[in-house]
């Protein structure tokens, strides 16, 4: 009895062995997911980091062969009349966000991407904020490839900035924002410390009186930014906001900029810059924003086929026969 009792104890001690064995296998198994997942990785060693904004544009420009980029800036009136009726009182925020993942839709085969403007979902209080973000993640399951920029125009002392650049890059996940270089780097380096990541300086705007500061002094003071950016960039994830109105101005950026970093042309359509112009005079990486002339298209052509129609004409005018001139 003895014998047996003995055996049983060495038995279940041995049982017990390739429990703790399994345990530790299962506990080292779990640190090493949490370890992986925290680089967004999978054991079976496919890489899955999220694409940093040049993977994007190159593997978007060499697919649809256009430099489009839909701002989709909303505001009541931009609503078709079907969409319109659905609005209550103030809370239009609801049909916004319907029309806005419409135009997703319809247009994301045709677009390098799409530029959101804060301000326009801000005045909707925090259901504009939600959408904006609802309207995005619309556009990362349409297409991957989708470079989202993020039209702020941020501006502040380094604390702030960084506050600033969390919140776009790592609480939000855009690829791209805009900010103002006025208050000097310190307001710039926080978005710039985020790798992967394309910040767009504001250069030389389209609106009538941005010439009233930026072209002050000799050489004028858009001239200084683009050295800026030149300096203090050398792995090209800052680029320049230049208006496609400025035709002059955005050569003369294109040279001190060089090819790779990146500038961002609003002013095509509503606001009268030439599609071919700008293709001529700004040769290298190169988003293009049109915003009312697509997302008003069903003013001629009706809903949803306006603006479809619309986002193919500026697409087809943005169109490079020869991508890898853009890259």
């Amino acid at each position: 009895m003895v014998l047996h009792g003995h055996c049983c104890h060495h038995q279940r001690a041995d049982d017990r062995a390739p429990s703790r064995f399994v345990n530790t296998h299962v506990h080292a198994r779990k640190t090493c997911d949490t370890f992986i997942n925290s680089f967004s990785l999978s054991r079976r060693g496919e890489d899955t980091l999220p694409l940093s904004w040049r993977d994007k544009y190159t593997e978007g420009l060499r697919e649809k062969k256009t430099l489009l980029v839909v701002g989709l800036d909303p505001t009541p009136e931009s609503l078709p009349p079907q969409l319109k009726k659905e609005a209550e009182g103030d809370e239009w925020w609801e049909p916004v966000g319907n029309y806005l993942k419409g135009i997703v839709e319809e247009t994301h085969e045709l677009v390098l991407g799409y530029k959101m403007n804060s301000a326009f979902y801000e005045r909707m209080g925090p259901d504009g904020l939600g959408t904006m973000l609802e309207v995005k993640k619309h556009a990362e399951r349409s297409d991957s490839s989708l470079l989202l920029i993020f039209d702020g125009k941020r501006g502040d002392i380094s604390h702030t900035a960084e506050s600033y650049s969390s919140a776009i890059y790592d609480t939000w996940g855009f690829d791209a924002t805009t900010i103002s270089p006025y208050m000097g780097w310190d307001a710039v380096e926080p978005f710039y410390r985020r790798v992967g990541k394309l910040t767009i300086l504001l250069v030389r705007t389209s609106n009538p009186s941005g010439g009233e500061v930026q072209m002050w002094g000799e050489p004028p003071l858009y001239l200084r930014i683009a050295e800026l950016i030149a300096e203090r960039d050398p792995r090209g994830d800052l680029g320049a906001v230049v208006g496609a109105t400025h035709p002059k101005e955005l050569k003369e950026i294109r040279n001190i900029l060089g090819r790779r970093r990146a500038i961002l042309v609003p002013g095509v359509g509503v606001q009268g810059g030439d599609a071919a112009e700008v293709l001529k005079q700004g040769e290298g990486v190169m988003l293009v924003n049109v915003s009312r002339g697509v997302i008003l298209g069903w003013k001629k052509g009706g809903w949803p086929r306006g603006v479809k129609e619309a986002a193919k004409r500026f697409s087809a005018a943005l169109k490079v026969h020869q991508p890898q001139r853009f890259i």
